[in-house]
This record gives C-alpha cells, sequence and structure tokens, in this order.
C-alpha cells in the first residue's frame, strides 16, 4: 500500500516515470516502514524540493494513509 502510494506520486512529479523504483523494506522498529525511492541523478532535486519540502510533503502523505 505504502509503496504503491510512493510510486505514484513520485512517477507523477519526475519526467522519466519509467526509470522510477521503489522498494519498501522491514525494520526492527514496531509500526516502522522504510521505503527506498530509486530516481535518475538528473531528477532528485524534483523529488527532494527545496529545502525538502518535496519529499517531506510526500512522507506526510504516504503516512496519513
Amino acid at each position: 500500500m505504502f509503496v504503491e502510494l510512493t510510486e505514484t506520486i513520485i512517477k507523477k512529479i519526475v519526467k522519466e516515470p519509467d526509470m522510477v523504483s521503489v522498494k519498501e523494506f522491514e525494520t526492527d522498529e514496531e509500526d516502522t516502514v522504510q521505503i527506498e525511492i530509486m530516481v535518475p541523478a538528473s531528477e532528485m532535486p524534483k523529488v527532494i524540493g527545496k529545502d525538502g519540502n518535496m519529499i517531506n510533503s510526500i512522507r506526510t502523505i504516504v503516512q496519513a494513509s
């Protein structure tokens, strides 16, 4: 669920959606999921955003779902 939502959001903001890879990893902490997002280096500024605002917004949306 979290991976699909994250992948959908990321693919909408990058120019090369076919190059997006999103993976989920379990953590030792209960109720915690680690999500890895892989995009081309040229797309990183769009995903992170100014001062990390974009990635923080994505994190908030995914956590709220």
